[in-house]
């Protein structure tokens, strides 16, 4: 008698086939999702995806550091660090684009300066896939100048990518923000600021580390840095002062270059000085989980001479 072609099929055991496909890159799984409806549904899942993301963290070993400075419209690189592979860099033509993050091989792209108009999105390179963001539900008095941040990352507790807003208007108390959710794509207004951050200003850096968006902001009444947090999950922003051996260096020295980064569970300050030019990375440990016991502390991580 003639085999069926269900006859002929090879049963998997489901807890088999996860271990395997845990594995395999991102490529291959958008692949495999075309195999049958349950292989779709299983690659698919939340839970799967979660597990994926994990073991892909755990397995990183291709991590490196690339500064880029573009000179006359022609970018080159004038530094980069790699650890466990040695290889030729290449210059990145982001043809317009800015990058405001990255994430478990998620990107959050927008055009150059941002204005509240600007198209945002977030993309899957690996898969060439990308999500468009709905219009922003911000707005700012008519003929103002203003000032528009973006942050991008990963909240582990609600399983969710976040992209938080932050508006200032110059010369003048207002500032607004707004949180992206990709779980439900919709934006949410955060109403209710604290008082103290109406009287600052951005000043540079953004970045989001474990749900928590961060920003280096100026308080307008003694031009003091602080290093705002606000909480993706709970909605609750926090404050540091920056040491004032820190602010004061970025103040005094005009041509530094100066950032913040995501850095293991929170971030780190990147700076560097035209006279000395090399990078300091500053960590605040644990800064937020012990400000409440005002038990915050900085310290150079690394130092890198160019």
């Amino acid at each position: 008698m003639r085999s069926t072609s269900s006859e002929n099929s090879i049963y998997i055991p489901e807890e088999i086939l996860i271990h395997i496909l845990l594995r395999l890159p991102v490529k291959s799984l958008a692949r495999f999702m075309c195999v049958c409806k349950s292989w779709s549904d299983l690659i698919g899942s939340s839970s799967f995806i979660g597990r994926h993301v994990n073991s892909y963290v755990k397995n990183l070993n291709h991590t490196f550091l690339v500064g880029l400075q573009c000179n006359e419209g022609k970018p080159k690189i004038r530094h980069s660090i790699f650890f466990n592979e040695t290889f030729k860099a290449r210059c990145l033509d982001m043809g317009g684009l800015q990058l405001h993050g990255s994430s478990n091989g998620l990107l959050c792209l927008s055009s150059n300066s941002p204005d509240l108009t600007s198209p945002v999105s977030i993309c899957n390179p690996s898969i060439m896939k990308y999500v468009g963001l709905p219009d922003t539900n911000l707005s700012c008095p008519p003929n103002s100048e203003y000032h528009c941040v973006l942050g991008f990352g990963f909240n582990p507790g609600l399983n969710d990518y976040k992209v938080v807003r932050l508006v200032t208007i110059y010369r003048q108390h207002y500032i607004e923000v707004e949180v992206y959710s990709l779980s439900t794509h919709s934006w949410k207004i955060i109403g209710v600021l604290p008082p103290w951050i109406i009287s600052m200003d951005w000043s540079f850096g953004h970045a989001v580390s474990n749900g928590v968006a961060y920003w280096i902001m100026r308080a307008e009444k003694d031009c003091s840095l602080h290093l705002v947090s606000f909480d993706t999950g709970s909605e609750v922003f926090e404050k540091v002062l920056l040491p004032e051996a820190i602010w004061e260096s970025i103040i005094c020295y005009v041509d530094s270059f100066n950032d913040i980064q995501p850095y293991k569970e929170s971030v780190c300050l990147l700076k560097s000085e035209a006279e000395k030019p090399h990078r300091h990375m500053g960590s605040p440990g644990e800064v937020f989980k012990q400000a409440a016991h005002c038990l915050v502390s900085w310290k150079v991580s690394c130092t890198v001479g160019l």
